[in-house]
């Protein structure tokens, strides 16, 4: 439920900056965005993603089951919506609609709280096959960064070959999660995208 307020704040610090006043009409169209790239790099996207795909890579535990695939389901739904151009609410946040993951999340929430003890029977399943669990949520996390819109015939083979870079860190961001916590799995996922801020920076000099 904190990770949904956190999200509800940031799409609402993002549409104050969008109203921000502007005496040129290109930085009023242009600087925003980068500056909301740069937030949601370094913060909305680590929280996003390592609690939707990693905070449950733990002993089974029913709270945080249900916390992360409630981001998760939100997330992937969110993906898929941009992928068919459908815009759920009255504003879509750039690559992921993070309105999208704060609605269905939440939904999905509440669904899970209702069958909560029958979740606690997967427990014994979870922990015997952890290890595949872990590697398949990896690839999935992977495979949901393919620019699916740009996939076709003569490039696929190099959309794949891209994400190879993107399925390692996911690797080492869950070893990360597991083997200290949660916390610093999101520090490393900041870090690896601090490139791409400081590139933004750069075009807002």
């Amino acid at each position: 439920m904190g990770i949904s307020v956190i999200l509800l704040v940031f799409s609402s610090i993002y549409g104050f900056i969008l109203d921000a006043p502007s005496e040129n009409p290109l930085e009023h169209s242009q600087r925003p965005t980068i500056l909301f790239s740069i937030i949601n790099a370094l913060f909305i996207s680590p929280i996003v993603e390592e609690v939707g795909f990693r905070f449950f890579l733990t002993k089974f535990s029913v709270n945080k089951f249900i916390i992360s695939v409630s981001i998760l389901l939100g997330y992937t739904v969110s993906i898929f919506c941009n992928l068919l151009q459908i815009e759920l609410l009255d504003f879509v946040l750039i690559e992921t609609s993070y309105d999208v993951v704060l609605i269905t999340g939440l939904l999905m929430f509440l669904l899970l709280l209702l069958f909560r003890s029958v979740l606690s029977r997967i427990e014994t399943f979870w922990d015997q096959n952890f290890l595949i669990i872990f590697y398949l949520i990896s690839i999935f996390f992977a495979f949901l960064h393919i620019r699916m819109d740009n996939v076709n015939v003569s490039n696929f083979i190099i959309e794949i070959a891209s994400i190879v870079p993107i399925l390692l860190f996911s690797f080492i961001a869950g070893f990360i999660r597991i083997r200290y916590s949660i916390i610093h799995s999101l520090i490393f996922h900041s870090c690896f995208n601090l490139p791409m801020v400081l590139i933004l920076l750069l075009l807002l000099v």
